[in-house]
């Protein structure tokens, strides 16, 4: 409880350091609906624990078209952290999240066009839920594509999955070849 304290403290410090005011008025701008403003206040939230006040903020700031909080948004219905558990919900906000993001929209493009990293690093996001909600499905469809390749580290993961049993059965067979 201590450490999450601490962290709150510094990145409440750095953010008000970073936007020039006191924790006051980093409230009030976000009250005011400074979307970047209302995104800090709910990570910080988020970081305390009281994910009811994290998800307020994250989406007042997702409706000011904050694209973080989207992301977090999707995040907080696919846990049911704050709110009721809602993977449509949760679709919902990361496809909006998505549609807004020129990062994963251009290593979409690459991917599809057949760079080996740009799949590697999309499959790496669907992995362990960066940008995107955790799915080993679409993960090691990327990993497959970026492996065809043969991008070591796609292997590797692959091999993994297949240890793990992460999609599909668990085939220790596979892990040989």
């Amino acid at each position: 409880m201590l450490k999450k304290g601490l962290l709150f403290f510094f990145v409440l410090t750095f953010f008000s350091m970073l936007y020039g005011i006191d924790s006051g008025k980093f409230e009030r701008k976000a009250r005011l609906g400074d979307t970047a403003a209302q995104y800090i206040l709910g990570k910080s939230y988020f970081e305390k624990g009281n994910y009811r006040k994290a998800f307020y903020w994250y989406e007042k700031a997702a409706e000011g078209k904050n694209e973080d909080a989207m992301w977090a948004l999707a995040h907080l219905y696919e846990e049911g952290k704050g709110v009721k558990k809602s993977h449509e919900k949760a679709l919902f906000w990361e496809k909006k999240a998505f549609n807004r993001s020129r990062v994963v929209k251009k290593l979409l493009s690459l991917a599809k066009s057949g760079d080996a990293n740009s799949a590697y690093q999309l499959g790496f996001m669907y992995e362990t839920g960066i940008k995107f909600l955790k799915n080993y499905k679409k993960a090691f469809l990327w990993y497959e594509k970026a492996a065809s390749k043969d991008l070591a580290k796609a292997i590797y993961k692959l091999g993994i999955f297949y240890y793990n049993g992460l999609y599909g059965k668990k085939d220790l067979p596979m892990i040989h070849i």
